[in-house]
């Protein structure tokens, strides 16, 4: 078989069938050695075992690791074991809630600074390695994004006030995405750093005060999320206003989620939210008469939104069920997500009665990483059974992908009805 022909086939393969193919013959081997194929090869889990990391390392097969997470390992890392890291070409690291107390500040910083992408999550006894990191940045890195996760495992923040203000800044400036999990930088932090950030991720960040430095960059970014992260009700405003009046906005995700919304002006949320591709507005506290003017707009008007996240919001319930069927049928995606929200019987009647006849929906979504959805089954969706049988099945027909978990939700009559119409199916990308 030709080449590209075999590479389409071994994209289907997980990494333990490519290992093997590589076994074949010369000519396969060439076709599967390419870096594209490997790309979701992780570390194996007997790795755990120190005996286990450091065959693994001395083995050719380490040099297809693209993506490295170090976690739940039942040994303490050293200078030795970091340094076979320096050798690979990783486009993420994760450094997960692990001994590093053996690994030296300047070899921490090394192999860092030595990847694409890295994450770090809470840690003790960490302020060495991070200034020796940040020292490295300043001077040269590869470092792209960078995550710094301490939420999760401590109740006190992160505070970077430690490192010297004008290397934080300096080292900052060199990435184009950061991501702060209850993580405080202070003075370092100011206009200079974010003027090239594409992507900017507050999570449980108790204290941010500069808007006028948020605004000043809105323009470039493409991704701002604050999630659990206060902003007063000033702060809020600015930032709508600013979001508002920028014309060349290049932002493809904004994320509210836990915000207080309700003090923003209806027609003033309602453009702003219209004017983003993807909008994440899980668990706000939002009154009826906003959720509506959104909706309201997203129906009448030509706008950018693609995908809309209203999870968690408990007052959804209360919206009319004609216009946030005809909403969500304009968008392309929409996230019924976790579970908190709940629907009418109703709303859920009238989203899929209006499916059935046209709809720009593609699937219904899980608002987890956007832009990467993931598909929820049809049967999580409240009162789903109450919807008529053929009614479903015309509405799902009309979807690129749908996903069916078979938990016994859906009555013997809707199954019957789906698949019965699924014998047709051409526009089905995924079932």
């Amino acid at each position: 078989l030709p080449g590209e022909i075999l590479r389409s086939i071994f994209k289907q393969l997980e990494s333990k069938d490519l290992r093997n193919v590589l076994l074949v013959s010369k000519y396969w081997k060439s076709v599967a050695d390419e870096p594209a194929l490997w790309t979701d090869f992780e570390l194996p889990r007997r790795c755990g075992k120190e005996i286990n990391f450091v065959k693994f390392f001395q083995g050719s097969m380490s040099s297809k690791l693209q993506k490295l997470s170090l976690h739940m390992l039942n040994f303490r890392l050293n200078n030795q074991h970091f340094t076979v890291l320096l050798d690979l070409q990783l486009s993420k690291l994760t450094i997960g809630r692990i001994d590093l107390s053996d690994v030296s500040p300047e070899m921490f910083a090394k192999v860092v600074n030595n990847c694409k992408e890295c994450c770090i999550e809470g840690n003790a006894d960490m302020d060495d390695k991070l200034r020796s990191m940040f020292e490295q940045m300043e001077t040269g890195t590869k470092l792209k994004s960078l995550t710094l996760e301490w939420n999760e495992w401590y109740e006190s923040e992160l505070y970077l006030g430690f490192i010297d203000s004008s290397t934080l800044r300096n080292a900052l400036s060199k990435l184009e995405s950061l991501w702060l999990g209850d993580v405080r930088l202070g003075a370092g932090f100011n206009k200079s750093c974010v003027l090239k950030m594409k992507s900017l991720y507050f999570w449980e960040c108790h204290e941010f005060s500069d808007m006028d430095l948020l605004a000043a960059v809105l323009v470039n970014l493409t991704s701002l999320r604050f999630c659990r992260t206060y902003l007063d009700e000033t702060q809020v405003r600015y930032l709508m206003d600013a979001l508002d009046k920028s014309s060349k906005l290049k932002m493809k995700l904004l994320d509210l989620s836990e915000i207080d919304l309700r003090k923003v002006p209806e027609k003033l949320l309602a453009r702003v939210i219209v004017k983003i591709e993807n909008v994440i507005l899980y668990a706000v506290d939002i009154d009826v008469d906003q959720l509506e003017e959104i909706l309201g707009a997203i129906i009448v008007k030509a706008t950018v939104i693609r995908f809309l996240d209203l999870d968690g919001i408990r007052i959804l319930n209360k919206v009319d069920p004609d216009l946030f069927a005809m909403a969500v049928n304009k968008l392309e995606s929409f996230s019924f997500g976790r579970g908190i929200t709940k629907l009418t019987v109703n709303q859920t009647q009238e989203i899929f009665k209006v499916m059935s006849m046209q709809t720009n929906l593609r699937m219904f979504s899980d608002a987890e990483d956007p832009p990467y959805f993931s598909n929820i089954s049809i049967e999580s969706i409240d009162h789903i059974q109450k919807v008529d049988p053929e009614t479903l099945a015309k509405a799902l027909f009309n979807l690129e992908e749908v996903k069916l978990d078979f938990d016994s939700k859906l009555t013997p009559a809707q199954y019957r009805a789906i698949f019965l119409k699924f014998r047709d199916s051409t526009k089905h990308k995924f079932i």
